[in-house]
């Protein structure tokens, strides 16, 4: 069975990657932490591409200014990566809440990896409770359009 690359950057604990693979990676998903493969300084660029040349086709990011760096995105998206981007507030919670929320929403991600497409990204509700929420990729030659953080 071949296994779904799932990255997870710097800004998410590595107890979570530890935590995901522990609970999802007999079902085919293998979760790796960014400072793995790439220095934890990296530019989203640079790590995005390292991690696609690894076989990676799936991100999940904390970084709670992301919807403020749309080049960011474009930067996963270049690189034909699904993503899924936690909400802004979602740093400030402590450590079991962030491993709680991952571990919530990982089977709604699991179930929308199946239809999706490279370069789709969506923002996880902040709650335990909603539905994923497809992001407006902003168009960078605009730099007033922002992404909408939910």
């Amino acid at each position: 069975m071949k296994r779904i690359k799932i990255a997870l950057d710097a800004n998410i604990p590595e107890r979570a990657v530890r935590m995901l693979n522990s609970g999802f990676k007999s079902n085919g998903f293998e979760f790796h932490w960014e400072p793995s493969f790439a220095p934890a300084s990296a530019t989203d660029e640079f790590w995005a591409t390292a991690f696609k040349r690894f076989g990676g086709t799936v991100i999940i990011t904390g970084d709670k200014n992301i919807a403020r760096r749309p080049h960011q995105i474009h930067a996963f998206c270049a690189c034909d990566l699904i993503c899924f981007f936690c909400d802004r507030h979602w740093s400030q919670q402590d450590l079991a809440y962030q491993c709680a929320h991952l571990i919530r929403w990982w089977p709604t991600v699991q179930d929308t990896l199946q239809t999706a497409k490279p370069k789709d990204c969506w923002w996880l509700p902040m709650g335990l409770r909603g539905e994923l929420k497809k992001v407006q990729v902003p168009d960078i030659k605009d730099p007033v359009r922002k992404s909408k953080a939910i």
